[in-house]
Parts: structure tokens; sequence; C-alpha cells
């Protein structure tokens, strides 16, 4: 965190940041630092077209626009020409409540995410990453100590890349198959199986069957 101090006094920025800690508040101070830091105060991507026309007009400027935002085939046009409006009559403060949910989801998910970091920290088996698809062994009896939606959500975290549909009966099943034994194997498609075993739940694939030499006699 000094050096990004620092790179702002002097107004020389790293081409990439990385913020990373357990204090969610901190990294999300040091990010709004370096975003005033960057972004000029007379930036205009967040202004209004009502303000950009009025500047344009001002400073007699020729304001163009794009003909594609008139074409209402696109979502984002239809939604800011037909949906936007409407809203704005029952609440004409819509669209920055809106913006203000967006950001705040944003934040959301910063914390979630490390929230369901730090529960994988306690459920995953450190350096076990040496079966299939490179997962990690799961610990049963923390799993199981876990709420059962917590359970739902670390199921599906795990399982991304190797499930093509990761829907809540799939997830389900693969939740009630490790609460329910504890010595088994589940097939999860084609190659791979999960197997719990002496307190463990682990992914493996099937070998394929090795071609035998061929013999010269």
């Amino acid at each position: 965190m000094k050096t990004i101090d620092e790179d702002i006094r002097s107004g020389q920025f790293q081409n990439i940041y990385l913020l990373y800690g357990s204090e969610h508040y901190l990294r999300q101070q040091y990010k709004q630092k370096l975003k005033q830091a960057l972004i000029p105060a007379d930036d205009t991507i967040n202004f209004s077209r009502f303000e950009i026309e009025e500047y344009a007009k001002s400073n007699r400027l020729k304001y163009r626009l794009d003909a594609s935002n008139e074409d209402t085939q696109y979502k984002r046009n239809f939604i800011r020409k037909n949906i936007l409006p409407e809203m704005e009559k029952i609440n004409k403060n819509a669209v920055d409540a809106i913006n203000s949910l967006i950001n705040l989801s944003d934040e959301r998910n910063d914390i979630l995410e490390d929230y369901l970091k730090s529960i994988e920290n306690t459920v995953f088996e450190a350096g076990s990453e040496s079966f299939a698809h490179n997962k990690p062994t799961i610990k049963r009896d923390a799993f199981l100590s876990l709420k059962e939606p917590l359970q739902r959500e670390i199921i599906s975290r795990y399982f991304k890349g190797i499930l093509k549909n990761r829907d809540y009966k799939t997830i389900l099943r693969i939740q009630n198959f490790i609460k329910e034994n504890e010595n088994s194997t589940l097939s999860i498609n084609a190659d791979s199986f999960l197997k719990v075993f002496r307190g463990s739940v682990f992914l493996y694939k099937r070998e394929k069957p090795k071609k035998e030499a061929d013999y010269d006699g």
C-alpha cells in the first residue's frame, strides 16, 4: 500500500496493481484512491447526454450521434429508449438508483468472494491438487458442517469447467451423494468420477486402456 501512496504522490503509475489482503475495506479504499488519481477531474465518461450536448453548444462544437444508437434492435437501445423512460415516469431518480445498486452489488460481490474463498480454505485439503482436473480434496466433515445452501455453492464452484450444467438438480444430486455416503463413487461424466473415501471427497479420471505394443514374432 505504501508503494501505491508513493506512486500517487509522484504521478508515476504501474501498468497493473494487485490489491489483496483480508481487509476488504482497505482494498476498496486504495481502489478508490487509484481511480481518483488516474481519472482526470474533467473526465466525461459518466456525464449525461444532456450535459455533453450543453458543453458542445457552449463551446460551439457539433454534437455527433452514432446512428446505431437509435436502433432498438440492440437490447441496450431498447432498454434506454423504452424501458428506462417508463421507469422514470414512476421514479424520476430511477436511473441513479439503478447505478447505485450496481455499485453496491459490485462491492458485495467482492465481499462474498472473499468469504467463499475463506470457506474453501477450511474445506479444501491444502496442497492436494494432484487428482483429476487439478481440483483439491474436500474434507468431508468440514464440508458437512456447512449450512446446506453454502454446501451447494461450494459444489457449484468446485465443478466449474467440469460440468456442462451446474443446475440446482445436478448440484443437489452431488450434495446428497456426499452426505449419504462414506465410501462410494459417483459418475460425473464420461471419464470423471467423484469418490468418497476415508473422510475425503475427490475427483479422479478413468485411465484410458493402453494399446498393446506390436509384437513381431
